[in-house]
Formats: structure tokens, C-alpha cells, sequence
């Protein structure tokens, strides 16, 4: 996952930063229900992603790749309005308030 649509845009020059996305399940339970209700800074829950189902985002393990590496990978879905209003909220609490908006 990354923090915007940069992989769509023309500048081949620049880095994105990326999040490594993973089955939700892999996380034991208690951790589970903490991502669910917003509750864990480093890792934001994401209900429905193709072909993983639900899943949650690490942003403690974000990392910048070159574009022209990203453009070799299949997109499989892109964020809604809503879910960039939420990724804006997770980041801004994880590297900012170290705490959710309200």
C-alpha cells in the first residue's frame, strides 16, 4: 500500500513510500480485535482486499522503493475517498499524535 497514487503518476524519478499488507489472521487474536478498533498506531485494519480478504496494513515496516521498480508489480486495488481520509488519519496518528483522531 502506498501513501497516494504516486505509483500512477508520470515521475519515474521519485521513491513511494509502501506498507506491506497482511491477512489479518496472521495476528493472534487479541491483536486482531486492538487493529479492528483502531486501537494499535503501527497497524491499520483494512476490512477487504482483494484476494486476501481482511487484512491490515504495517506501517512500522514502511519503505521507499524506486518507481520504476513498483511499476513491475500488479496493482490489485486502490484506496476509496473514504479509505484515503482513513490512511491520512493512521498515518498522521502514527508519525505525528501517537494517538487516533478522533
Amino acid at each position: 500500500m502506498s501513501h497516494d497514487c504516486a505509483i500512477d503518476k508520470p515521475n519515474k524519478n521519485t521513491r513511494v513510500l509502501c506498507a506491506p499488507i497482511a491477512p489479518i489472521t496472521q495476528l493472534d487474536p487479541r491483536t486482531q480485535d486492538s487493529v479492528r478498533q483502531r486501537g494499535n498506531f503501527g497497524l491499520m485494519h483494512l476490512p477487504e482486499v482483494p484476494g486476501i480478504g481482511e487484512a491490515y496494513a504495517d506501517f512500522r515496516s514502511i519503505t521507499a522503493f524506486r518507481h520504476d521498480i513498483l511499476t513491475q508489480v500488479r496493482q490489485v486495488a486502490s484506496l476509496t475517498d473514504f479509505g484515503r481520509g482513513q490512511l491520512g488519519d493512521a498515518l498522521v496518528g502514527f508519525f505525528v499524535l501517537r494517538q487516533r483522531p478522533p
